[in-house]
């Protein structure tokens, strides 16, 4: 104790000494007016030493400005001079920075007067306050711990012997967590571990994750199946200052949704675009240095639609850059051009923002050649918690900002007849200020019905207000909560004391998704419906083994059917869905097709027949398949009557055809010996009547045997050229490579006699090879060759030139395309390239319009008097090429010779 006279009263040292609060003595400082202008200290305890951080012998004498010289305790000053001046005590609350401290802190001040002196006595009460607040607080934060509408649960590590995390035990767990924990109560786990709750936590696999993430400190997330509970849960893992904290929501109807859509894309392959990725193709967009400035969009899923908007899927218009609406700082157009230029794949993750909210994704990129594919997966859910938690009430504060869903806490607003009037914001999460676009500071403190009219009279006004009067929970589906004409949110209502905790999440996208399955179900409907083929999908039902695995097939039921089924059945939808294969079919024909099926399902290998069928009393055949598909088999049947019947005329067409054939070489025979001996006899009795009896006869008679032996000459020609006809179809020899330059060589020595008679000069070289019949490529040639010299105009020396080149089947003359191929068999329809050997003569020519008429059998253009012939050399011709998969056809004009052109395949 330090006093500046040894005549303090005894007692009030005693009390300074003894005190364990703060104690200071000041007097009054008098002006020359006798008005208390100042205060002195003059006696203080250690403890009042210790707050103001100097020593007694420093303080004692001290003015009250000098011990406390901030401004902001002049209200201070007043209070002591007050209580001097009225001589009464004053208690009081007052904020103040101790010496060495930078947060301030709270006391309970108590100055009585003493003659002409005040004793202020103080103790620091910052802790009560602090954990007065704390307690509120932690409470608020508790009520919103236990309203979340995810599953949470804190655990702490217990560490083993050798330093190794050998077990967790539960510290926290809120009210949907309780319900999502199997049945347990908060009694019966608070404080157990999760080896003693849940024996097979080794086998879920999640054990190591916790343990993973408490070491590490790196959040983890991602989806579990629980196959002994058949549910999938989605969780997040986050290190906390006590161990871990992890989040959870049940997804096991979203996840059997997804599943049901994919089974059903799988049965459309790639038709409908139902995949949870955003896709999109683009072409690179040059300038004219081809340096990259745009990508044009090609192709883009629904996904990808959804997150950028309408696009239309080849429109040259589409771009990225106006996709993107300018948005620079996203960098997503940058990124792709140079992904494009460097040939390298990239990922990387990027915001985007769409209908006013912010969706994060794993952005994919893969270049080829001049394209390039984008993939974008969305991770939004896996950004929601990003923050670690300190203290329980950081943990709780933290959850509820971070939490995915909205958080609102109104007090009940009421009028002088406790009557409810209205709801006064208490406190808003920040998912709610991020949805309904209100700051916190705009919200707390205002009345909801008074800040938004348009709730007053709605559903939500009268959920609010019986959560408050019963007590009861409430849900609703809220759609007019924001200003978002497309928004949908899963409300649920708890009464808090006088007011209501409403939880909410946004199940817009979900609902989307609902919309969008729809829609997917009716295009796979239609898409079944629409098929020519009628369409029945089986699935397999197994007998029950005793160990509870599936046994052997007993039966199918009927999944789906399409219309083309129920007209062929005479059925209708429901008496056929869900129906067990063997009550509808019992009969023996009913049986063997089960045995097909079961034989499909059980083996995996595809079967297809024809299966004949009577209906309404007259024979069909289906083309039948069964393919199996996991443990389903889809059995397709398509009406190929008319293919069958029509397949049937072509047999016995082919029948006739064959025996015409065998007509055609018996006809040959005929005419290769008994007519030929007729005629020769003709032939020389003819010559034995004009050289022996010649003389005995007249003129007239004469001419009748020049005549007759004419005609005969004639008939054998006639007989030898359609024997030669006849067997281009029906003698042929292999295949093989024939030099067009040694045939053309040796069709000129076989013609040497026309040759030196007509003076015709032959021009070729360099003719190719090609495959095919030698003695008809020499018939073909040949001909051709005879007919250029045959039809040589009068005293012009006759010239034929010969010459090839190669053409594309692309490149052939239009005429050829649409009748000499199609002439010939179907497979020429595949060969590319073609050789044309032309032959063009100078000779008399002819005109175009009977181009058709000259390659038929017995076709003359000329009397037989002034160009002797048959009539079946071109006919011939045309035979051979059709032999050889080729064509021919020429060009001409009377007068000015003509031109054929062979096309043989190369």
């Amino acid at each position: 104790m330090n006093a500046i006279t040894q005549s303090a009263p005894a007692l009030l040292q005693s009390l300074l000494t003894a005190s364990q609060n703060g104690v200071l003595l000041f007097s009054g400082v008098q002006d020359e007016e006798g008005t208390i202008n100042d205060l002195r200290l003059v006696m203080l305890n250690a403890v009042a030493e210790q707050d103001l951080g100097r020593s007694g012998v420093e303080l004692l004498g001290l003015s009250f400005n000098e011990v406390f010289p901030r401004d902001t305790n002049k209200q201070l000053f007043q209070r002591y001079r007050d209580v001097l001046l009225s001589g009464k005590a004053d208690r009081f609350e007052h904020q103040y920075t101790l010496s060495g401290q930078v947060q301030p802190n709270w006391f309970d001040v108590s100055a009585v007067p003493l003659e002409d002196m005040v004793v202020v006595s103080y103790n620091n009460i910052s802790q009560l306050k602090a954990e007065a607040d704390s307690k509120k607080l932690t409470e608020t934060l508790t009520q919103a711990f236990n309203a979340s509408l995810s599953g949470i649960t804190v655990f702490e590590p217990i560490y083993g012997a050798n330093g190794q995390i050998d077990d967790f035990r539960f510290v926290m767990i809120n009210e949907v967590g309780l319900r999502m924990s199997g049945g347990f109560t908060r009694e019966e786990l608070i404080g157990q571990t999760i080896w003693q709750i849940y024996p097979a936590t080794s086998i879920n696999g999640l054990f190591d994750k916790y343990v993973q993430v408490c070491r590490t400190g790196q959040s983890l997330s991602g989806e579990k199946y629980y196959p002994e509970y058949d549910i999938w849960r989605e969780y997040t893992i986050l290190r906390v200052n006590i161990g871990i904290m992890v989040t959870y929501n049940d997804i096991t109807m979203y996840m059997k949704q997804e599943e049901a859509a994919q089974q059903s894309s799988l049965l459309l392959d790639d038709i409908l675009m139902g995949v949870p990725v955003g896709l999109a193709i683009f072409k690179a967009v040059r300038s004219l240095n081809q340096h990259i400035t745009d990508l044009q969009i090609l192709h883009a899923n629904n996904f990808f639609r959804k997150v950028f908007g309408t696009v239309t899927n080849g429109q040259s218009s589409e771009l990225l850059s106006e996709l993107l609406k300018g948005d620079t700082n996203l960098g997503l157009l940058n990124r792709c051009i140079a992904s494009v230029e460097a040939r390298l794949p990239h990922a990387f993750e990027m915001p985007f923002k769409s209908q006013g909210q912010t969706h994060w994704y794993q952005a994919s990129l893969t270049p080829k050649k001049d394209q390039l594919i984008l993939t974008l997966t969305d991770i939004t859910q896996s950004k929601l918690t990003q923050q670690a938690i300190h203290s329980q009430a950081e943990l709780l504060q933290s959850i509820s900002n971070n939490t995915p869903a909205g958080l609102v806490l109104w007090d009940a607003v009421r009028d002088s007849n406790q009557q409810i009037i209205d709801f006064r914001y208490r406190m808003t999460n920040r998912m709610n200020n991020y949805l309904t676009g209100f700051t916190e500071e705009y919200l707390v403190g205002e009345d909801l019905l008074t800040l938004f009219p348009r709730f007053r009279g709605t559903e939500l006004e009268t959920t609010l207000k019986q959560t408050i009067e019963t007590g009861r929970t409430q849900h609703m589906i809220l759609t007019y909560y924001t200003e978002r004409s497309d928004g949908w949110f899963d409300a649920q209502f708890n009464r808090v004391g006088d007011g209501v905790l409403m939880t909410y999440m946004d199940v817009s996208e979900q609902h989307k998704a609902q919309l969008a399955q729809k829609e997917q179900a009716d295009l796979l409907q239609l898409v079944i419906d629409a098929q020519p083929s009628g369409l029945v999908l089986y699935k397999a039902v197994r007998e029950k083994l005793a160990n509870g695995q599936p046994g052997s097939i007993i039966d199918f039921t009927i999944e789906l059917v399409n219309s083309v089924k129920l007209n062929t059945s005479k059925r209708t939808m429901s008496q056929l869905i869900g129906k067990r294969m063997l009550k509808l079919f019992p009969d023996e024909e009913g049986h063997a097709f089960f045995d097909l099926v079961a034989e499909v399902a059980t083996t995996g290998v595809t079967k297809e027949w024809v299966l004949p069928n009577i209906v309404e009393g007259v024979n069909s055949w289906f083309k039948s398949s069964l393919i199996r598909h996991g443990d389903l088999v889809l059995f397709t049947f398509l009406d190929v009557s008319e293919l069958k019947h029509q397949h049937k005329a072509l047999e016995m067409a082919n029948t006739e055809l064959r025996r015409s054939n065998e007509n055609l070489q018996q006809f040959a025979y005929v005419a290769s010996h008994d007519l030929q001996e007729p005629l020769r006899k003709i032939q020389s009795f003819g010559d034995l009547l004009a050289n022996n009896y010649a003389v005995l006869l007249d003129e007239n008679g004469r001419d009748m045997i020049r005549r007759m032996q004419l005609a005969a000459q004639r008939m054998s020609n006639l007989i030898a050229d359609l024997l030669s006809y006849s067997r281009v179809s029906t003698q042929r020899s292999p295949f093989e490579l024939v030099s067009l330059t040694r045939l053309m060589s040796s069709v000129i020595d076989d013609l040497d006699i026309a040759v030196h008679e007509s003076g015709v000069v032959c021009e070729f070289s360099n003719l190719p090879t090609v495959m095919g019949d030698r003695t008809q490529l020499n018939q073909l040639f040949r001909n051709l060759l005879f007919n250029a010299i045959l039809y040589r105009r009068p005293n012009v020396p006759p010239v034929v030139k010969i010459s090839a080149r190669k053409v594309a089947a692309a490149d052939l003359p239009e005429s050829i395309l649409k009748t000499e191929l199609s002439l010939t068999t179907d497979q020429s329809a595949n060969i590319p390239f073609f050789y044309e050997i032309s032959i063009t003569d100078n000779g008399i020519g002819f005109d175009e319009k009977y181009l058709d008429r000259i390659f038929q059998v017995f076709q003359r253009l000329h009397s037989k008097t002034a160009y002797p012939g048959t009539g079946v050399g071109l006919a011939i011709c045309r035979k051979v090429i059709e032999n050889h998969r080729g064509a021919i056809t020429a060009t001409s004009k009377p007068g000015e010779g003509a031109t054929f052109s062979v096309y043989l395949p190369v």
